[in-house]
């Protein structure tokens, strides 16, 4: 019996698009946390001026543009799945150690690593979601992908920003802002078991 939707019927179906929606809702949500408070981070957090939170800003931009072409050449070399586990690792960590430094030197240094890591991780999961999907679900798979993104997007700047204030007295030398970083990051290592399970069902795409 159908379900109606073909997007349900393709995410209550198919176990790998599962593991693909709950992992893409994860990214999606650190990134927009991540743009939600990052100028707050530099600016009310580590009291810096506004021009330091556009450097910040320009190097991620950058840092993208790079990222984007390598992502497609490592994906056909080691397959997606596999780069997308070692981007996500990399990423994970610089976001969780972000919350360490209370001066912008180290991030500075450490950001372009981050940031391209992020832009290979996120370059993927669409051509992903069409490899998983069945032949005769790839419109279904494009709706899903905007699905779980849309509830990444929602939950990111809600549930960092409640953190936000709920640590503002407890880590009040960045004002509870530095929360944001394992608040992004912790999830972001977390996406790992995902992509770990689905490598192991589907083996080297």
């Amino acid at each position: 019996a159908t379900l109606g939707n073909p997007v349900v019927e393709l995410l209550l179906r198919n176990r790998s698009m599962q593991l693909f929606s709950a992992a893409n809702a994860i990214w999606e949500y650190s990134f927009a946390g991540l743009k939600t408070f990052i100028v707050l981070y530099v600016t009310k957090g580590l009291g810096r001026s506004y021009y330091l939170a556009d450097v910040f800003i320009a190097i991620v931009a950058v840092a993208y543009v790079i990222g984007a072409p390598i992502a497609g050449r490592l994906a056909e070399r080691y397959g997606m799945v596999r780069v997308m586990e070692v981007a996500a690792a990399v990423y994970g960590v610089f976001l969780c150690f972000a919350v360490i430094p209370r001066t912008v030197t180290p991030m500075l240094i450490l950001l372009p690593v981050g940031a391209i890591a992020g832009s290979i991780l996120m370059t993927l999961p669409q051509a992903l979601a069409f490899t998983l999907a069945p032949d005769d679900a790839q419109g279904s798979a494009a709706g899903l992908v905007e699905f779980s993104r849309g509830i990444g997007v929602v939950l990111g700047p809600l549930l960092v920003g409640a953190a936000v204030s709920a640590f503002s007295s407890s880590l009040d030398a960045t004002h509870g802002y530095a929360v944001m970083w394992p608040m992004i990051g912790v999830p972001m290592l977390g996406s790992l078991v995902l992509l770990r399970l689905l490598h192991r069902r589907i083996g080297a795409i």
